[in-house]
């Protein structure tokens, strides 16, 4: 699933941009790709490698940053990917175990489903703080 997030800054483009980079460097972000005013980033690896929840939830898997100059501010607009496949699975597992085998498997699903709805929320947090780290620039 794709999501976006808008901030407006009053700085410089090449401030901002080179704040971005930073920001993404701490966050060990192994891909980072910058154009004109663009910078992709992703962690790089597979999606399914079982990591602790602490880190996977924590971390963005890819993302975009667009940095469009205004008249006399930047706008920055945060594009970021949250892949929802494995809960989505395991739900449609839960449910068909629940029809065919017992019905107390519909259990799992709804514990899946909160798993997956925390998952949302802790995505969202974190973009939110990625974004206000590049927003505030160090003099």
């Amino acid at each position: 699933m794709k999501f976006q997030l808008q901030k407006t800054v009053n700085s410089e483009f090449e401030a901002v941009r080179e704040q971005a980079i930073k920001v993404l460097k701490e966050a060990n972000y192994l891909e980072i790709e910058v154009l004109d005013n663009v910078i992709v980033f992703s962690l790089g690896g597979n999606d399914w490698k079982i990591v602790s929840r602490s880190e996977s939830y924590k971390k963005i898997k890819r993302g975009k940053l667009e940095i469009i100059a205004l008249e006399n501010n930047l706008s920055l607009k945060l594009f970021y990917f949250v892949s929802l496949l494995q809960e989505t699975i395991l739900i449609l597992l839960f449910l068909m175990g629940g029809i065919l085998i017992n019905h107390n498997i519909f259990f799992l699903a709804l514990f899946v489903l909160v798993i997956l709805l925390d998952k949302l929320y802790g995505s969202k947090k974190n973009a939110e703080e990625m974004l206000l780290d590049i927003a505030i620039i160090e003099h």
